[in-house]
């Protein structure tokens, strides 16, 4: 998305950044929880 130049063009360089930053940001806090299924079906049998 950070590449591609009609989304550039059609919403602006300022709000792809933004959203990518936010996207990002929402990804690395994803990936630091861990779910309840993980806790269950993984956690367990370690």
């Amino acid at each position: 998305m950070g590449t591609c130049e009609p989304l550039a063009d059609l919403f602006g360089e300022q709000f792809v950044r933004a959203y990518l930053t936010f996207k990002e940001t929402e990804y690395e806090a994803f990936l630091r929880v861990i779910s309840s299924w993980e806790r269950k079906h993984l956690l367990l049998h370690v």
